[in-house]
């Protein structure tokens, strides 16, 4: 199934709960539309996880436009214009009422978690690391998020 926001409706009436532990969405797309799409259809995972594009590197608060049928190869010859900025993410989770805890340290995805779910003195105890270049792009650009984000700078991009 090809998901987009409009079909995560069917998501929900095969999923067994709406509650799950662990949800992870990596779909190199359309992500922060689809959270959202998620979170409206009744989801409230304990860990949520995504991937995030470092190229937006730790500040931005961006995600790319919505378009149906969205594909990342085809968006970009670069493929860079996809997804969401960590900060995006932060903010779009923190109104959600979960807390950011941190990204993996090759640059992909990030992790969030409902506080309830948890113990305070289990959250407190984690050290995150708030941003981490993707380390693939690293390879293949040869350059930091800053010059990755030139060859995209032409794009149309969404505030969070």
């Amino acid at each position: 199934m090809f998901v987009e926001p409009n079909n995560v409706d069917k998501i929900r009436e095969i999923s067994l709960v709406a509650e799950p532990d662990i949800l992870s969405l990596d779909i190199d797309g359309v992500d922060y539309y689809v959270a959202e799409a998620l979170f409206n259809c009744g989801f409230r995972p304990k860990v949520f996880v995504v991937e995030y594009n470092s190229v937006f590197g730790p500040a931005s608060t961006s995600t790319i436009e919505y378009r149906s049928g969205f594909s990342y190869t085809e968006a970009h010859d670069t493929h860079l214009y996809y997804g969401v900025s960590i900060s995006g993410w932060r903010k779009f989770f923190n109104r959600h009422g979960y807390q950011f805890v941190t990204v993996e340290s090759n640059g992909v995805n990030a992790f969030f978690v409902d506080p309830g779910a948890f113990r305070d003195d289990f959250l407190e105890k984690i050290e995150p690391l708030s941003f981490a270049e993707n380390q693939l792009q690293l390879k293949k650009f040869r350059a930091g998020h800053q010059k990755q984000y030139e060859k995209i700078s032409d794009m149309r991009f969404v505030e969070i």
